[in-house]
């Protein structure tokens, strides 16, 4: 079987912040967190395909 994609992702982090900086800063990812948050500790990005690839 051949892998096209890669949709949605839920990684557990030990660190938020780092995790963070890591997809946001260093591999360019877009965090499209809502505004207030969410209800948990936790951040979601996309590299642009869908509304969101990877949740930490």
């Amino acid at each position: 079987m051949q892998v096209k994609e890669l949709g949605h992702l839920v990684l557990y982090v030990k660190d938020l912040a780092r995790s963070r900086r890591f997809y946001g800063e260093l591999l360019g990812w877009k965090e499209i967190t809502p505004e207030g948050g969410m209800q948990f500790p936790a951040a979601a990005f996309t590299s642009g395909r869908t509304h969101h690839e990877l949740l930490l």
